[in-house]
């Protein structure tokens, strides 16, 4: 894979709502640190615990972080205890980003163009979780809920597949 649009998808329910980042899915440089993030933002970020996608850029930061080429979240709480279909699309092609949830769109934004995945057939995925080594604590940063069927795709799927996708529940 090299700098081609992903598309992450799951089903998911969440149990709580902490002050902390809980990742769906995530791929990981050999630091640990996030190249994508597709998960749960924490609350009091923008939207209070709803869905957020964040892409690292192509430079690595000399802090412990990274700079964030793009980050967008869908604006609401995620509700408890109930199934969602969750989507997260980073568009190389098109330099977007998308979210959606039930298939409905949520939020698109601007992909900067210093976004670089040329490495991307080096990186670890992980699923409900960071690997933490050194990035970000493994423990405290872990999804609390349910993650089911989870799919990934090499490219950026259209409306009508979300919608087909969302229907095979």
């Amino acid at each position: 894979m090299s700098n081609e649009s992903l598309t992450f998808a799951a089903w998911v329910q969440v149990f709580d709502n902490p002050n902390n980042w809980r990742p769906f899915v995530t791929l990981e440089d050999v630091d640990s640190r996030p190249k994508i993030n597709f998960g749960k933002a924490r609350s009091g970020y923008k939207n209070s615990g709803g869905i957020y996608i964040s892409v690292a850029n192509a430079e690595t930061s000399t802090t412990v972080g990274r700079k964030m080429a793009s980050s967008i979240d869908n604006g609401s709480e995620l509700p408890k205890r109930k199934w969602m279909h969750v989507i997260g699309i980073v568009d190389y092609e098109n330099k977007l980003e998308r979210l959606y949830i039930d298939s409905v769109p949520q939020q698109t934004a601007q992909l900067v163009d210093n976004f670089d995945m040329s490495n991307a057939s080096s990186l670890a995925l992980n699923i409900g979780g960071y690997n933490g080594t050194s990035y970000y604590n493994a423990y405290s940063s872990k999804y609390i809920g349910l993650i089911d069927e989870v799919y990934i795709f090499e490219r950026a799927l259209s409306d009508s597949e979300i919608q087909k996708l969302y229907e095979k529940k």
